[in-house]
């Protein structure tokens, strides 16, 4: 959802229809014009403050591949193994006798390599199956996800619960005539805003470690068998 600029337009549009409720506000102001003036100048300069701050960077994800090495290592035992098989038909004899045992030790290799390659597997799993359960996410006794609906609809209950609260801001912004509830409600209207695109982030990378858990472990009974 993109952020809403309220100061540019004289009303906002509600998004997507879902259950919203108002909010009251009280307020007291000044009796006589020099309380009103102080108070506008604390909060330009409040305003001001808050628009010179700036928003720290997120720390990169760690995008390392941990089975490229073991990948690579597999792949040129295939070759090898592939190039000695092409010329089998064409030997007799004690060649074709090395050839095959030439075979039988690539094969031998290749199985060494995919024993360590689970290896690296199990430990993969175990530190994503950690990571998803405090997440909220749990496992029956044969490490499937058994609450896979629950918990996706628990954050999607989340973001339309704070949808809601962004309606019902907007809603009051756009009756409201007062021009400094208008402002406190615009910030509130941006930080709700926030406050989704956040929520909405957290249920994409729940959606994508749930879906590398199971994409690993599908990878892993293909290594077993």
């Amino acid at each position: 959802m993109t952020s809403v600029n309220v100061a540019a337009v004289p009303t906002l549009k509600v998004t997507s229809a879902h259950k919203s409720s108002g909010g009251h506000f009280k307020y007291s102001q000044s009796s006589n014009g020099a309380g009103a003036k102080g108070q506008a100048r604390r909060t330009a300069q409040a305003k001001k403050m808050k628009s010179s701050q700036k928003e720290v960077k997120k720390v990169q994800k760690d995008t390392r591949d941990p089975y490229h090495d073991i990948n690579i290592s597999l792949s040129q035992t295939d070759r090898s193994l592939e190039r000695i098989q092409k010329k089998q038909d064409r030997l007799y004899g004690k060649d074709l006798l090395d050839n095959l045992n030439k075979q039988s030790e690539l094969l031998e290799q290749h199985k060494d390599k995919l024993k360590e390659k689970l290896q690296l597997q199990k430990a993969d799993l175990a530190m994503q199956k950690a990571n998803l359960a405090s997440l909220g996410v749990t496992f029956d006794a044969y490490g499937n996800i058994s609450n896979y609906m629950g918990v996706v609809a628990a954050q999607q209950n989340g973001i339309n619960a704070l949808i809601a609260q962004y309606n019902a801001l907007v809603q009051q912004y756009n009756n409201e005539t007062n021009d400094e509830l208008r402002d406190d409600l615009n910030d509130r209207i941006e930080q709700t805003n926030k406050q989704i695109q956040q929520a909405e982030e957290n249920l994409k990378d729940l959606q994508d470690k749930i879906s590398s858990y199971d994409s690993l472990r599908d990878a892993m009974e293909d290594v077993i068998d």
